[in-house]
């Protein structure tokens, strides 16, 4: 409080942050300052709801005969008739309990029908923590609550709802990581997951920290994942292989280190199909299944002929988009033919042929869909029993592993609690260790014919969208 009343009988108050800034007056360029003497004067007053729909026939200063509405023929209605009029808490809002933080004093001292300016939220400012002043009556209305202090694992655990929108745990597995075009920075992934792995931990009481770690923790997830976010790395001029990110079914990390899973694709890569048939006009994934183009990354000899029709030369156009990102052509080194449909550059080639989807299978294919993936889980064990190693809390109530169908909470503590002994060595490992996992290759192949046969599915373990 100022230890002022305003006209009306109401208290005048100073608006002071947390850092021990003031509010500062409409009249200044800076919303907030050190200066008392430069702060904002206001009063909180009860809303005092006006009808937006109020209409009034006046004439403007001219004489010409105007309809008004809302405030505006409030106002002018006043006007006309000598009213005085009462600004100070006007609004169109008619949240419960709304108050309105206004001027102490109307804009102007010696006009009865006087505006009033606001404190204003959901403005521009709003988006960067801030507010802004004004007569915007759709938007001068507040609700007051008394502050309480949270204790350093609610406060974590309320910017962990901020930070996710609500849902409390975090998918970035649509993030490549990497270093070439496309990809995200590896070390800020990491450093993020680390903080992120703590804070779960806090929040179940499975980790004990002093309250200083835990602000820590807090006030470096949202800089840490916005630095992740931010590491993209866009396209720049090069020569660029555009490979399938759908591994062979022989899948091993070794061999295919960039490999996401184990579909029936060969690590195919795109290339002109003019090189093959003369008349051909469309782009072509090396499908080895039946294309007779190979296309095989870890024995590709760099310097040879066969190499070059899979090889695109990425160049700047000269041209950007509307939001001003450089744009590029792509020209095959083979060829020399573009990717595009701009007549001027694509000469032959037109668009890129659709990839088969879930919905386009036969009832027979679809029947066999569980037999191809299990054979392929089979044959590549050691990536999948890497997934029962490394899953960890997705969220603070539910882990990882409670994404594999059938698995829950009672036996993802057992395997939890075996594989501190060591990491599980294989599935038959896995299953002495655990009894009550029968099957773990199962759960795997269940959890992959789900993702494949669901399209609608929030998150994805083993396939790509």
């Amino acid at each position: 409080s100022t230890g002022e009343t305003a006209a009306d009988g109401a208290t005048v108050y100073y608006v002071k942050r947390y850092d021990g800034t003031y509010l500062y007056a409409p009249s200044q360029s800076n919303f907030y300052g050190p200066a008392v003497e430069r702060a904002w004067k206001v009063a909180v007053r009860k809303a005092d709801v006006q009808d937006p729909e109020a209409s009034y026939s006046g004439y403007d200063e001219d004489g010409e005969p105007v309809e008004y509405t809302g405030i505006d023929a409030i106002v002018h209605e006043a006007i006309d008739n000598e009213w005085d009029l009462d600004l100070s808490a006007a609004t169109y809002c008619t949240a419960d309990n709304a108050v309105v933080i206004a001027s102490a004093a109307p804009d102007y001292d010696d006009d009865p029908q006087s505006t009033y300016t606001y404190l204003l939220g959901l403005g521009e400012g709003a988006k960067t923590g801030g507010a802004s002043r004004g007569t915007d009556y759709n938007k001068n209305t507040w609700v007051l609550y008394v502050a309480a202090e949270q204790s350093a694992v609610e406060s974590l655990e309320a910017i962990i709802f901020e930070i996710t929108n609500g849902d409390m745990e975090i998918d970035l597995s649509e993030y490549q990581l990497g270093t070439g075009a496309g990809e995200y920075d590896a070390d800020l992934y990491q450093a993020f997951m680390d903080l992120w792995e703590k804070a779960v931990l806090v929040i179940n009481g499975e980790l004990s920290l002093s309250d200083a770690e835990i602000d820590a923790i807090a006030e470096g997830l949202q800089p840490a994942l916005e630095a992740f976010k931010n590491s993209g790395k866009g396209l720049t001029e090069g020569y660029y292989i555009l490979r399938s990110m759908r591994p062979s079914p022989n899948w091993t990390e070794a061999a295919y280190p960039w490999g996401r899973n184990g579909s029936n694709y060969d690590d195919g890569a795109i290339y002109d199909g003019s090189v093959v048939n003369s008349s051909d006009a469309n782009l072509r994934w090396s499908y080895k299944a039946d294309d007779e183009v190979e296309f095989w990354l870890e024995s590709l000899d760099k310097t040879a002929y066969e190499t070059a029709k899979f090889v695109w030369h990425a160049f700047k156009s000269g041209t950007t988009d509307d939001e001003g990102n450089e744009l590029y052509y792509f020209e095959n080194i083979e060829t020399g033919k573009y990717i595009g449909k701009d007549p001027k550059l694509r000469n032959h080639i037109d668009h890129v042929k659709r990839r088969v989807g879930y919905e386009d299978l036969t009832a027979t294919a679809v029947s066999e869909i569980e037999y191809v993936v299990k054979d392929i889980v089979l044959a590549n064990p050691d990536k999948y029993i890497k997934f029962y190693n490394d899953a960890g809390p997705i969220s603070i109530k539910k882990h990882l592993l409670e994404e594999l169908p059938g698995l829950g909470k009672k036996t993802v503590t057992e395997i939890l609690t075996a594989r501190k002994a060591g990491p599980f060595k294989d599935f038959e490992d896995l299953k002495a260790r655990v009894p009550v996992l029968k099957d773990p290759a199962k759960l795997i192949v269940d959890r992959i014919v789900l993702e494949i046969s669901d399209r609608d599915r929030r998150h994805y373990l083993f396939i790509q969208r």
